[in-house]
């Protein structure tokens, strides 16, 4: 019975350790990416056009949005990027008909140089990728593992002991 309140012990202080860590937010691993629609920058006698907005961005989802709205407009309306958003890494995918073109944007380069914006076209669809941080993956990891590890070693102290 010693070695059973001791194993649970163990469990415990490891599965809350890292709920403790300073600056470890898993808020963003859990995000919502499904999205919602979203009616923004409405301005009389301009049309919308629609646009998909997924990935590292605060609030993901179909925009619509005036024409000639750039990139930086939509970032704006989507409440900005996420902390671990990978701005060299954005994918814009346009739909011309029967045609599908997509690019690759590093939005840091054309930020820091003033470059013009590429255009955001009716049907675009436009992925901020994520970076993960090693830091939570290993939290995580470490919380599953030290549960399996303690549902093992209960259920083999209850065997011993019968």
């Amino acid at each position: 019975m010693k070695t059973f309140i001791v194993v649970l012990t163990i469990q415990f202080i490891a599965s809350t350790t890292f709920a403790q860590i300073p600056g470890l937010d898993v808020s963003n691993t859990m995000q919502n990416n499904f999205g919602s629609e979203y009616f923004v920058g409405r301005i009389e006698g301009k049309p919308l056009i629609t646009v998909n907005l997924v990935g590292g961005v605060r609030f993901p989802g179909v925009y619509h949005i005036p024409i000639q709205t750039d990139l930086t407009q939509l970032f704006s309306y989507a409440g900005g990027v996420v902390d671990n958003a990978d701005l060299t890494s954005i994918h814009l995918r346009n739909v011309k008909g029967n045609q599908i073109s997509s690019h690759r944007i590093n939005a840091k380069d054309l930020f820091s140089d003033n470059k013009t914006m590429p255009a955001i076209q009716d049907q675009d669809t436009i992925l901020v990728e994520t970076k993960s941080d090693p830091l939570v993956a290993a939290s995580l990891w470490i919380g599953i593992l030290s549960g399996v590890a303690g549902i093992v070693l209960s259920t083999l102290l209850i065997t011993r002991t019968r």
